[in-house]
C-alpha cells in the first residue's frame, strides 16, 4: 500500500508522501535538487552544503517498489502491474540517459539493472505491460542502463563494492537480454571481473576487505546473485568462487548475534540488492542460509528459523522446505585470521574484536580508524556498543569525526588516530 501511494521511507527519513509526480533529483530532507543535466557535469558531493544525494540515489534504484511486485504475484491485482508502470515511465522521462544525478554514479544504474530485470520477470504477462510501445521504452532504457555501465565502469588500482557491482549487473543484464554480441561480452566479462576480484576483494577466511559489516552483506549479494542467475541458466560457477562464498557465509554466520543484530562495525550504508524479506535492516541471517542453499552446505543455514521470506522470494517453497528439514546448527567462537576479526560466543553472549587492517587494501574506504575496538553482547544484553557510523555527504565533517579513533572503543592517546592516512 505504501508502494501504490508513493509512500517511503529512505535512510532514516520516516515515512515521506512523494506525491503523484515524483521529483527524482530532490533531497527531500534539506529541499536541496540537482539540475538536470549532463552527469558528468553534476556536482553531488559538496561539502559546503547541507544535502545528501543519497536520498535520490535511493529513490531511484526503486527498491520501494518490490512490494507491490510481490503482492502482484499474490493476488495478480493489475493495480500493482500499473503502479509500477507508471512509476517507471515517470523515471524514464524525468532521467533521460546520462541526464540527472541519478547518472552520476555508475553504481546506481547498476543497481537499477537488478531491479528493472525482476520487474519485467513478474509483471511482462500483466494487462498494463502488453504494450509494445511501453515494452519497447522499458527495454530500450534498461539496455542502455547497460551500456552505461559498461562504458563508465568503476574501475581502478585498488577496486571495492563499486566495481563488484558494476560486473555484477553486466552478467545479470547480459544474462536478462541473452543472445547478441552485447549481451554475450557483458556477461563473460562480467564474470571475469567477479571471478578475479572475489579473490582480491574477499579474504580467504571470507571477510570483506572493506571492513565493514553492512558492506560485506552487500558485496556477498553482488557476489551470489549472478552465481545463482548462471547456474539456472546452465553456466558454470567455478569452485574458488563458491568456495570464497561459504567463506564469506561463515563471516555472517559468526557475526550474527542470537536475535539477528549485528555489530557496527565500519560504515552502515544498509545496502542491497533486491530487498526481499520483512526482516529489520540489520538482521543478515538469511545471508548466510541463502549461500548454504545455494551450495548445498547445510552447516550454512541459520540455527533459528528467520528471514524466511527472503528464502522463499529468492529460492522457491522447496528450498525453505530443504532448510525446514535441516538439523539445527549453533556455533561457536571462531577466529577470522586473515580479516583480523575474532569472535567469542556461546548461546547468549557475543564479543566482536577488531585487530584487522584499516580496510579497502589501506585506503581505508568504508573501515573506520578504529583497530582494537570490540563490542560486548552479554546474557542477551548490549553492554559495549559502537556509534556506527552518521552519513555520508551531508557533512564531511561528522562523517570523519565518526571514523575517528576518538568515536570507538579503543585507546586513544593525546586525540591521536591510531592509524594516519596519507
Amino acid at each position: 500500500e505504501d508502494a501504490l501511494s508513493h509512500r517511503v521511507d529512505l535512510l532514516g527519513s520516516g515515512p515521506v508522501e512523494l506525491g503523484h509526480n515524483i521529483n527524482w533529483h530532490l533531497d527531500f530532507k534539506t529541499g536541496f535538487s540537482w539540475p538536470p543535466q549532463y552527469f558528468a557535469d553534476i556536482e553531488y558531493n559538496n561539502p559546503s552544503r547541507p544535502s545528501d544525494v543519497k536520498i535520490p540515489w535511493e529513490l531511484s534504484r526503486l527498491q520501494w517498489l518490490i512490494p507491490a511486485g510481490q503482492a502482484f504475484l499474490l493476488t495478480h491485482d493489475e493495480k500493482y502491474a500499473v503502479t509500477v508502470r507508471e512509476v517507471l515511465e515517470q523515471w524514464i522521462e524525468g532521467n533521460p540517459y546520462g541526464f540527472s544525478v541519478n547518472w552520476s554514479c555508475t553504481m546506481e544504474v547498476a543497481l537499477r539493472v537488478f531491479t528493472w530485470t525482476w520487474f519485467f520477470h513478474v509483471f511482462c504477462n500483466s494487462k498494463s505491460w502488453n504494450d509494445d510501445k511501453f515494452r519497447f521504452k522499458f527495454i530500450r532504457m534498461l539496455y542502455l542502463h547497460l551500456e552505461f555501465t559498461e562504458r563508465y565502469i568503476e574501475i581502478s588500482d585498488v577496486n571495492g563494492n563499486h566495481y563488484t557491482a558494476d560486473a555484477s549487473a553486466l552478467v545479470v543484464g547480459g544474462l536478462f537480454f541473452g543472445n547478441g554480441r552485447g549481451p554475450q561480452r557483458w556477461q563473460q566479462e562480467g564474470w571475469h571481473i567477479l571471478l578475479n576480484e572475489i579473490r582480491k576483494q574477499v579474504f580467504p577466511d571470507g571477510v570483506d576487505f572493506e571492513a565493514s559489516v553492512p558492506y560485506h552483506r552487500l558485496v556477498a549479494e553482488l557476489f551470489l546473485w549472478p552465481a545463482m542467475y548462471r547456474k539456472s541458466q546452465g553456466y558454470t560457477v567455478e569452485s574458488i568462487y563458491i568456495d570464497r562464498l561459504c567463506s564469506m557465509a561463515r563471516f555472517s554466520q559468526a557475526y550474527s548475534r542470537i536475535n539477528g543484530s549485528i555489530p557496527l562495525w565500519g560504515d552502515a550504508d544498509d545496502a542491497r540488492v533486491l530487498p526481499f524479506g520483512m526482516q529489520e535492516i540489520n538482521d543478515h541471517r538469511y545471508l548466510h542460509t541463502l549461500i548454504g542453499l545455494y551450495a548445498n552446505e547445510p552447516s550454512l543455514y541459520h540455527f533459528q528459523k528467520a528471514a524466511v521470506g527472503e528464502i522463499l522470494w529468492t529460492l522457491g517453497p522447496d528450498a525453505v522446505k530443504q532448510w525446514l528439514s535441516s538439523n539445527n546448527y549453533c556455533i561457536g567462537s571462531r577466529a577470522f585470521s586473515d580479516g583480523g576479526f575474532y569472535i567469542m560466543r556461546t548461546a547468549s553472549d557475543h564479543v566482536f574484536i577488531d585487530c584487522g587492517p584499516l580496510g579497502l587494501a589501506g585506503r581505508g574506504g568504508h573501515g573506520h580508524n578504529d583497530c582494537l575496538s570490540f563490542e560486548v553482547f552479554l546474557d542477551g544484553v548490549p553492554l559495549v556498543s559502537d556509534c556506527g557510523s552518521y552519513l555520508y555527504t551531508a557533512s564531511f565533517d561528522e562523517r570523519n569525526h565518526f571514523r575517528s579513533t576518538d568515536c570507538h572503543n579503543t585507546p586513544c592517546v593525546d586525540q591521536e588516530e591510531i592509524i594516519k592516512v596519507a
